[in-house]
């Protein structure tokens, strides 16, 4: 193992404590100041299956990047204009947080109600729905991207402005062989954008204008042939249908449920704490 003893001003090297305030048997494998590494300190590196052949160098890796922690944590205690009390004060701070979002986390996850039924969702949706102007256009549609190469395309366009459901069937079937990409949901809502991106018709200028206009689409570039069906779109500044928002929605729910969650743990302990006199404010 790499031995490394560091002073900002010398260097020497060493394998036994000798005066560091702790057990003398301990082994030190590196020192910057009155601040000290022990061997016992790197237990915990991991070193992944099949890498342990790299194990010496991790370990000079992480021995390395405490040396440069404790050398610019010297620096910024001489240089810095922090008082003592302002440090400790952070510090102290930093270990609220740390220690209460711990504790919250496992709270919420062994209290929080995570379901969302339908009949919530809508009403949020009813009461909210100002809040939910759509940003940007969005379609229900059928849409196949087919190479080039792909065999009977012709075949493939007639099935797809067809309505009769023999024709819809052959299609189903035809894209899952044949496309790279496709889609028959009739419910889903997609980004127009992402519907039409790395393909010709992702530089039309007007889309909003483009989909009031056309509900059959083809279209090729020199690999593939795009074909889109528009069963219905929404355009940006109009309202979101709720099928568009259900998880955002579902989402804002429980995100409120553990916000008050955890506003009622707070409760419960302070005035537990005060009904049992365990704190005292002196006016």
């Amino acid at each position: 193992m790499l031995l490394i003893a560091l002073t900002l001003s010398s260097c020497e090297y060493f394998v036994q404590k000798e005066d560091t305030g702790g057990d003398k048997n301990e082994i030190v494998v590196a020192r910057v100041g009155e601040n000290y590494l022990y061997e016992s300190d790197l237990s915990g590196i991991e070193v992944s299956a099949g890498a342990e052949k790299d194990s010496a160098r991790i370990v000079t890796h992480y021995i390395e990047n405490w040396v440069k922690r404790q050398l610019m944590l010297k620096q910024a205690e001489q240089n810095s204009s922090m008082s003592e009390d302002e440090v400790e004060k952070k510090i102290e701070d930093y270990r609220y947080q740390l220690m209460v979002y711990e504790y919250q986390k496992q709270y919420v996850q062994q209290k929080l109600n995570t379901e969302v039924s339908e009949k919530e969702i809508q009403a949020y949706y009813d009461k909210e729905k100002d809040n939910f102007e759509l940003k940007e256009n969005i379609v229900r549609c059928h849409f196949l991207k087919i190479p080039l190469d792909a065999p009977k395309i012709d075949q493939a366009k007639v099935w797809f402005r067809s309505s009769q459901a023999k024709n819809y069937e052959k299609l189903k079937e035809y894209g899952l062989t044949n496309a790279v990409k496709y889609s028959y949901e009739d419910s889903t809502w997609f980004r127009f954008d992402d519907v039409v991106r790395d393909s010709p018709l992702q530089s039309i200028p007007n889309k909003t204008n483009y989909l009031q206009h056309h509900r059959y689409i083809q279209s090729k570039d020199s690999a593939f042939v795009y074909l889109i069906k528009i069963n219905d779109y929404k355009i940006s500044n109009e309202i979101s249908p709720l099928e568009f928002v259900r998880d955002k929605i579902q989402n804002i729910i429980v995100n409120k449920r553990k916000t008050e969650l955890i506003k009622k743990l707070e409760e419960a302990i302070y005035n537990d704490a005060k009904r049992n006199k365990h704190f005292e404010i002196i006016e």
